[in-house]
């Protein structure tokens, strides 16, 4: 074995000694004879550093690692090129990597002894390390000063390294090339089609423990980690998309994972690894989603401790993640008491305080607002998605009545609790607070604009809220004003009764197996002048009774505004009865008191 790898090492070190520092794409000497077709493609992927580090992959044969020149290579560099593809990374790194030695080859220095045995201790075999690609370094973390090191490469669709993992033998440290990994390591170059199955470790060493085991990629299934580890605990804060550093492998990832049906999610067995299951899974849809049962603190734990047969077991009897009415009562047991032991938790906040009582919002809640036309359901559904962005979720507006452009800054008008023009006495708000409030809206909403859209179907719709989802973190909720623009597609024995009653079923599975909730407005069939608008108005089906958890009504009396909660599912979170607002129309605001509105708004609202 040793043999065929010196070999290897000594073709690779020929054929790039006339290469520059940069990167190559190359006939494979490797596999070029044994080719019949395609023998002018170029599968081999060769990157040479400025410290004469050479590594390289071959997408025919597999032939992967890293050599090292011992003469200098004195060329000009080769430009680095933007990476194409779906799962395009958005940069490579520019840091010039650490001295790499042979992680397959005979190298016997100090290095490569030490990471060697580190990974001989952990169980895993040089033909696994020398499968997967593994790199010996010294490199410094943290200013520690250089020490012996595994390294993980992740590479580009073009078979490029442009990120390195570091990994301490010695200690638990970690590192990366500068700018660092955005996509999971060991996903194969895309191909045009998915496996049935993916495995997501926490952790690089949990990969290389799978295949120890003989679970490894192939045409069913691939095994992958994520990145950077697990976060401390379930988000709650509210992080805009585009500083969502810490999951974007998830996003660079989504046109590999979408046709996935089976994704096996095996986090390490504390509260950071729970927090990372529970973020992965809400991203992906907890509904095709798998656990293990971990008896130790993680997959290489277990190789080592138990063997091969126990790691290929946490496979073989996984099980589905949690989704609401496919568990025993046993997996709610710790939930139970703790609802016993400290009472039920409340739900988020309108913001307004009398009518919190009556109304507060939770997860997995099917909501339905109604109301006579111009009664203010829309703007009090706007209202309340800036009280909810305040507690720090993000939501998806799907309102078909006006576009996003105007909807913003009417959620602006909220923010500030200015106007947009000038109205007597009242000023506008100025330029820097329209920008302000812009870029507070862009963090922590997302808008589906019918006009640029498919046919407003609730599969088209939820579609693109899962999409939504992935994007934006903590996104937790969803308004769908109104319900008249969907296209409801009875027909071939169903009737417009029972297809409304699928559409709230599919919409509420959808928040349940995302930890969501949906606001659904709802204009009544016709307007009636001396009664309070119900849910039996609601033209189509008795669902839009039976249907949701709860149900309001929006009726405006003069300046006053009456919130009639008409159903309420659960007394936890709410019940049913009326609260009484005032409502602003320069700003869009409501309020608990007259008083309250008549509140000096000289100075710009600042609480964003």
């Amino acid at each position: 074995m040793q043999t065929g790898q010196s070999e290897t090492e000594q073709t690779i070190k020929q054929i790039t000694s006339t290469l520059a520092v940069g990167s190559h794409k190359i006939k494979c000497p490797l596999c070029q004879n044994e080719r019949r077709k395609n023998r002018q493609d170029r599968p081999l992927s060769i990157q040479i550093t400025t410290d004469n580090a050479v590594l390289y992959n071959c997408f025919h044969c597999g032939t992967k690692g890293a050599c090292w020149h011992s003469s200098k290579i004195s060329h000009t560099k080769h430009p680095v090129q933007a990476t194409k593809g779906p799962y395009a990374i958005d940069h490579y790194t520019k840091e010039k990597p650490a001295k790499i030695i042979n992680s397959v080859g005979a190298n016997t220095s100090q290095e490569q002894f030490e990471s060697r045995q580190f990974l001989h201790g952990r169980k895993i075999s040089d033909s696994v390390i020398e499968e997967l690609g593994l790199l010996f370094s010294e490199y410094s973390f943290n200013g520690s000063g250089k020490i012996s090191a595994v390294g993980f490469p992740y590479y580009n669709n073009d078979g490029e390294v442009y990120a390195i993992k570091y990994r301490a033998v010695d200690k638990k440290l970690f590192t990366q090339t500068k700018g660092g990994a955005k996509t999971l390591w060991n996903l194969p170059k895309p191909n045009g089609k998915s496996p049935s199955r993916i495995i997501i470790c926490e952790g690089e060493l949990d990969v290389c423990s799978f295949y120890q085991a003989g679970v490894k990629n192939n045409e069913y299934q691939t095994v992958v980690s994520v990145p950077n580890g697990a976060p401390p605990s379930v988000s709650k804060s509210s992080v805009p998309v585009q500083n969502d550093n810490k999951f974007r492998y998830i996003w660079n990832a989504e046109k590999y994972l979408e046709n996935i049906e089976k994704i096996i999610i095996v986090s390490d067995n504390d509260e950071a690894g729970r927090a990372l299951k529970a973020e992965l899974s809400r991203r992906v849809g907890v509904h095709r989603c798998y656990e293990v049962d971990l008896k130790r603190k993680d997959v290489n734990e277990v190789l080592a401790n138990d063997g091969e047969e126990a790691v290929r077991q946490l496979i073989e009897n996984c099980t589905p993640m949690p989704v609401a009415g496919l568990n025993t009562i046993d997996h709610y047991h710790d939930e139970i008491m703790e609802l016993y032991e400290n009472g039920v938790k409340g739900g988020y906040s309108t913001g307004l305080e009398n009518l919190d009582q009556y109304l507060q919002f939770y997860e997995g809640n099917l909501i339905v607002c109604t109301g006579l036309p111009a009664s203010g359901k829309s703007s009090f559904c706007d209202f309340v998605a800036v009280q909810l962005a305040k507690q720090g979720l993000n939501g998806v507006f799907c309102s078909f009545e006006k576009p996003p452009k105007i909807h913003a800054l009417q959620l602006s008008m909220i923010l500030t609790g200015r106007p947009f023009y000038d109205i007597g006495t009242i000023e506008k708000m100025d330029p820097k607070q329209l920008e302000g409030s812009l870029d507070w809206i862009n963090d922590r909403f997302i808008f589906q604009d019918h006009l640029e859209g498919s046919p407003l179907t609730i599969d088209g719709i939820l579609s693109t809220c899962a999409t939504a989802v992935r994007r934006m973190v903590n996104c937790r909720y969803i308004i769908i004003d109104p319900f008249n623009y969907i296209d409801i597609q009875a027909g071939n024995g169903v009737s417009q009764t029972d297809a409304i009653s699928q559409m709230l079923t599919k919409v509420s599975q959808f928040c349940k197996s995302r930890g969501m909730f949906c606001i659904y407005v709802c204009h009544p069939q016709k307007i009636y002048e001396n009664r309070l608008v119900t849910p039996m108005d609601i033209s189509g089906s008795f669902a839009w009774y039976a249907k949701p958890d709860t149900i309001f009504t929006v009726e405006r009396v003069s300046e006053k505004v009456r919130i009639h909660i008409q159903k309420q599912r659960y007394s936890f979170f709410g019940k049913e009865g009326m609260a009484e607002l005032f409502f602003d129309s320069l700003n869009g605001r409501y309020f608990e008191a007259e008083q309250e509105k008549t509140k000096n708004t000289d100075e710009w609202d600042t609480n964003f």
